[in-house]
């Protein structure tokens, strides 16, 4: 009986079949970029400087990204639109968090912090007054945001099980693949 073409390739041991250890040109640059992509590196290797500027990007800009990501990028459309989703949800609840503080505590949001003087000659008196409300926006509200951003990028992109991960090989038939994706659809879930 002739061999399939996959039979050449595997070697039998105790009843299972293994993969031989050569790998398709395209499951090399896979094992060699996923990761990459993954971790939002600003280098890919074999691109120059423009190249790498235009593939970071498009690979990581919350709407360029949806339609214009690497093809080997582990963030496919849908996902990326549950993460915009997710960031839209997160930015509108910290705004309410922090509103809803100053409302609880009594403490008035409108209190001029610092004032800045934007008026380029003294006959002007343009002046633009920044309140302690704007403050804690700027501060705790866009820290918080980036951090949440960051981390369901991570929970997402996660390449432990991927081409090129530390457990790409000890999944068991690629169950673990789109196990951070869920994850990150339930954190964006709660979110929303």
């Amino acid at each position: 009986m002739p061999l399939s073409k996959n039979a050449k390739n595997a070697k039998q041991v105790g009843g299972s079949h293994l993969r031989s250890k050569t790998r398709t040109p395209e499951e090399e640059l896979a094992r060699r970029i996923v990761p990459k992509l993954a971790s939002r590196a600003y280098h890919l290797p074999g691109y120059n400087l423009r190249r790498d500027w235009t593939q970071y990007l498009l690979n990581n800009h919350p709407l360029l990204g949806i339609c214009c990501h690497h093809r080997l990028h582990p963030l496919k459309m849908r996902q990326r639109l549950i993460v915009l989703l997710g960031s839209f949800s997160f930015g509108v609840a910290i705004t309410n968090v922090i509103f809803l503080w100053f409302l609880g505590t009594g403490r008035d949001d409108e209190r001029e912090v610092f004032a800045v003087d934007l008026s380029a000659r003294e006959s002007d008196s343009r002046s633009y007054s920044v309140t302690s409300g704007l403050l804690a926006l700027l501060t705790v509200g866009s820290g918080s945001h980036a951090v949440f951003d960051r981390f369901v990028w991570t929970l997402s992109a996660c390449g432990c099980c991927r081409a090129g991960g530390r457990f790409e090989r000890s999944c068991f038939r690629g169950c673990c693949k789109s196990l951070a994706f869920y994850l990150a659809v339930f954190v964006v879930t709660l979110v929303v």
